[in-house]
């Protein structure tokens, strides 16, 4: 009896006397609308939300409106969007289901990633001025057809020529 005096006064309260109050509901809670549009969705959460257990303070997060934190293992069936950034707190929790030991990500020219060898990349050395002087560590160069150098130019049979005028020079290297 109670109730049905308060009730009408609830809905009579400006919406600011009812900030911070809370709905609850054990085991099921079902929306049902299927007609929600962008302007008006069936079901609007707002402010910061927390799905699963809450706890004093969310590394990571922005306690603030819109933001959405899940405590638990979040299952997208369908696919998701991401207009700003998504932060892992390291590479090795990001896990992809395909792919191949060794292989690499890379961007093809759709904008999609996709797998590739490691070893169709190729050594990497391609056609370039060097910056700085090449070290090879005591390590030997093989498999040269021919080396040219300013001032002296060695063939792949392994004879040398050198700029200037006398025995085995070339006067166009």
């Amino acid at each position: 009896m109670a109730f049905a005096f308060i009730f009408p006064l609830l809905i009579i309260l400006p919406a600011a006397s009812l900030a911070q109050t809370e709905l609850g509901s054990e085991d099921d809670f079902t929306v049902l609308g299927t007609d929600g549009t962008a302007a008006d969705p069936d079901a609007e959460i707002k402010g910061f939300t927390v799905f699963g257990s809450t706890q004093a303070s969310y590394p990571g997060a922005v306690v603030g409106p819109g933001n959405v934190v899940v405590n638990g293992v979040l299952a997208v069936s369908s696919g998701a969007y991401f207009v700003g950034n998504a932060t892992f707190t390291s590479a090795g929790k990001i896990f992809i289901n395909d792919g191949s030991t060794g292989q690499m990500l890379r961007r093809n020219a759709a904008g999609h990633l996709e797998w590739t060898d490691s070893a169709a990349l190729g050594d990497d050395l391609g056609s370039h001025v060097a910056t700085t002087t090449l070290n090879m560590s005591a390590f030997d160069i093989t498999g040269v057809s021919t080396i040219s150098a300013s001032g002296i130019y060695i063939n792949k049979y392994g004879v040398i020529q050198t700029v200037g005028a006398g025995l085995g020079s070339c006067p166009v290297c």
